[in-house]
């Protein structure tokens, strides 16, 4: 979207609601309740602050930016085993001066005993060369957003990730 100066009052208006939503209902009773995840247009917002130098708080922008961020682990067999690549649009996080780091996991069941992470990258790809012949592996990634001191901005939920199948 091509935001320009005379969009900026929109934009500014936007956040007064966003801010004005987020306060009224944060403290909600429902348990588990986040009034920010409410809002599903959040990283539009974020992307048009930016783009006009508007960044009111860079990392709350991008702890929003991740919380619908969709992430799908695809895989491939290669000679040396199975390539596992993680597509998902972090772009607007490197723009914005943070990196990212790739947690894979890998398990023998769709969506459980995943473990701990067997690596951590920061490229969206991991080659997995260990596993027993003929055995199916699921394979899933969170994502960890740093910021320029390398301190832990926002971490996504490994559930966030669509998993990627492949026989060994």
């Amino acid at each position: 979207v091509n935001i320009t100066e005379a969009d900026k009052a929109a934009v500014e208006n936007a956040r007064k609601l966003y801010d004005a939503f987020v306060e009224e209902y944060t403290d909600y009773d429902a348990p588990g309740y986040n009034a920010a995840a409410q809002v599903t247009n959040f990283r539009d917002l974020a992307l048009a602050e930016a783009a006009l130098g508007l960044n009111y708080d860079a990392e709350e922008n991008a702890k929003a930016y991740v919380q619908d961020l969709k992430i799908a682990a695809r895989s491939t067999k290669t000679s040396k085993g199975v390539k596992v690549t993680i597509k998902a649009d972090v772009q607007p996080l490197l723009d914005a001066g943070f990196t990212i780091e790739y947690k894979f996991y890998r398990s023998t069941k769709s969506n459980k005993n995943f473990g701990t992470a067997k690596v951590t990258k920061t490229e969206n790809t991991y080659l997995n060369t260990s596993g027993k012949k003929g055995t199916k592996y699921y394979y899933k990634a969170k994502l960890v957003v740093k910021n320029a001191a390398g301190e832990v901005v926002a971490t996504t939920p490994l559930t966030q990730c669509l998993y990627a199948t492949r026989t060994f």
